[in-house]
């Protein structure tokens, strides 16, 4: 079994005897369950934020809606991550040009990743006729026209 592990003490060589396991493994050690929540969208629906949990744990949903609301769109992913290291830096009592100069596995310690996509939606355009577009799944890389898998059960 090869696993990548961010943590160096586990990123030994397979043959250092320091984690052996009476039994191999029968399934994943970590997993990643996402999180899905289901609703219709309205006209005062205007935009949608998908966010790893590292912009999460600095910023309330409701400071990342007033964030985004308030200001233009062009640039407003680099917006919301620039508010959250600015938090993170005030718990750290570090400014964020300082942050923006440490190394990765220095930064680390102040913040974890972060990933942001800012979706802004279009009722006008969702409401017209001539909204036809083919349905698109990406998987592994390779474009793949047809009906996404996705269970909307």
């Amino acid at each position: 079994m090869l696993t990548y592990l961010k943590s160096p003490e586990f990123a030994l060589d397979p043959s250092f005897p320091r984690f052996h396991l009476p039994q191999p493994l029968q399934r994943p050690v970590l997993r990643a369950d996402p999180s899905i929540v289901t609703r219709r969208l309205s006209e005062d629906d205007k935009f949608l934020i998908f966010a790893s949990d590292g912009l999460w744990e600095f910023l309330t949903n409701q400071e990342a809606v007033e964030i985004v609301h308030n200001n233009q769109r062009a640039g407003i992913a680099k917006r919301l991550l620039v508010s959250a290291l600015e938090r993170a830096g005030r718990i750290r009592r570090m400014p964020y040009e300082e942050i923006k100069k440490l190394d990765n596995g220095v930064r680390r310690h102040v913040h974890d990743d972060v990933s942001i996509v800012v979706v802004f939606i279009d009722h006008e355009m969702l409401d017209g006729d001539d909204t036809a577009t083919s349905e698109l799944s990406v998987r592994g890389f390779v474009d793949v026209v047809g009906p996404s898998n996705f269970d909307f059960s």
